[in-house]
């Protein structure tokens, strides 16, 4: 790998934690930096080295690694004669990760302030965390049942000999504050195409738009990568309004504020005004309230669950700003319509009467019709006026009490900037709630 400086148009400095800044001028899709195939930590460079390792998935693989080769403390660095000076610049803890939180109040009871910003958060966001909390569960009891046969269970937690330490290496790469897409299968959609990448690992993520294009050959030509294919990073058309010596970004993906918080631990400082305009499209997940709606309607409510689990528009159920005039997902439009028809229902249909109960449905799925009934569209569009209701409510108490949290200065230095954090996610449904209902308001057809 050339390191030279005329390699590259960037170098880290320190923000932040770090950061990707232009030193030389550089022209829309003119290269950046190039990373060779070797320098990338992913299972075609890891696999050689852990035998029998296939039953492990990508991300449990590279966890493995860094589980085995990070420095023991601040002062050290690592001894991986691979990938050791990559690992020594990475993050040596995550104590303001929210999944931090989740662990240490599974392992230790309540742990402050990761017990008091649990509490305060969106009950949206505590489901999130609890289900990533099981994929690191599972994740965790992989590498571990990998490293018994091996002999390496008892050497490596008395190396690292907590849970926290091995949820550390974890967040490294399974949590995607680290691993990018990167081709390395047949299949497009392969888990294992992902890798963690020296040089790129700076860049900051900036929402408006990214500075920096990953460009492979495997993708230009829908193959698998070859040997000396090399990982090549471009500059963006927004590269030419960056002056030398400012910081340029790379856009982590259309991410929600509320996934951002949860897979990375950190959420986009936008204001209100960008929220509720569309200019930033803010989201809120109502999948908790949605869900309790159907729960309410007992027998009937658990075969409309059921009907929509087998038609797959269960769950993932938003409102959103952008585009504007805001409005709710198709998602949730189609289950909000399922429901107001499961409404007028006393009992639970079977056989041919389920057909012919939901064919009107299903019309609408398919695009054979626009709406149900008239009836329906009106008692889907008060069901979703509820639902806006209940998410301003809660967020404005959220709001209230995430704002009235006092914390110590001379503690955990993040405590502030989490606190904006949370805040910033209980405004952004206050926000996004209030502006759906001024569409119901105002009639507008979604």
């Amino acid at each position: 790998m050339d390191l030279s400086p005329s390699a590259f148009h960037v170098e880290r400095r320190p923000r932040a934690g770090y950061g990707l800044f232009l030193t030389t001028p550089c022209p829309p899709l003119g290269p950046l930096f190039v990373v060779p195939p070797p320098a990338l930590v992913n299972v075609k460079t890891l696999a050689p080295l852990y035998p029998g390792s296939k039953r492990l998935s990508a991300h449990q693989l590279i966890s493995l690694h860094l589980y085995l080769h990070k420095p023991l403390d601040s002062t050290q660095e690592s001894g991986d004669n691979l990938f050791g000076p990559f690992i020594s610049i990475l993050p040596r803890e995550f104590d303001s990760h929210p999944l931090t939180w989740v662990i240490e109040q599974t392992l230790n009871g309540d742990n402050e302030p990761g017990s008091t910003f649990l509490a305060l958060l969106p009950r949206s966001t505590r489901f999130l965390l609890s289900t990533l909390a099981g994929r690191f569960q599972r994740d965790s009891n992989a590498v571990i049942k990998y490293l018994l046969p091996l002999g390496l269970v008892e050497w490596s937690l008395s190396r690292l000999p907590t849970a926290r330490h091995l949820l550390t290496q974890y967040l490294f790469s399974s949590v995607n504050t680290r691993c990018i897409y990167y081709r390395i299968k047949e299949t497009r959609s392969d888990e294992a195409n992902v890798t963690l990448c020296p040089i790129l690992d700076f860049a900051n993520h900036g929402w408006h738009h990214s500075d920096i294009h990953p460009v492979s050959n495997t993708e230009t030509s829908n193959t698998r990568p070859k040997a000396r294919d090399e990982f090549q990073f471009l500059a963006t058309e927004h590269i030419s309004k960056v002056e030398i010596g400012k910081e340029i970004y790379l856009r982590y993906g259309g991410h929600s504020n509320q996934s951002l918080f949860v897979e990375y631990g950190f959420v986009n400082a936008v204001s209100n005004q960008e929220m509720e305009s569309g200019t930033y499209p803010a989201e809120v997940d109502v999948q908790t309230i949605v869900t309790g709606l159907f729960e309410g309607q007992g027998a009937v409510g658990s075969w409309m669950q059921t009907v929509l689990q087998n038609e797959g528009y269960w769950g993932d159920w938003t409102l959103s700003t952008s585009p504007n005039p805001a409005s709710p997902s198709f998602r949730l439009i189609t289950a909000l319509r399922l429901l107001a028809m499961g409404s007028e229902m006393t009992c639970v249909p079977t056989g041919d009467e389920e057909e012919v109960a939901c064919q009107p449905w299903r019309d609408t799925l398919l695009g054979r019709s626009e709406a149900i009934s008239p009836s329906n569209e009106a008692r889907w569009r008060m069901a979703l006026a509820t639902i806006c209701d209940t998410v301003v409510e809660e967020g404005t108490t959220g709001l209230a009490r995430t704002s009235n949290f006092s914390f110590d200065p001379q503690g955990r230095p993040w405590s502030r900037w989490m606190r904006d954090n949370i805040a910033l996610l209980w405004s952004e449904q206050v926000v996004v709630a209030r502006a759906v209902l001024r569409s119901l308001e105002d009639g507008v057809e979604f």
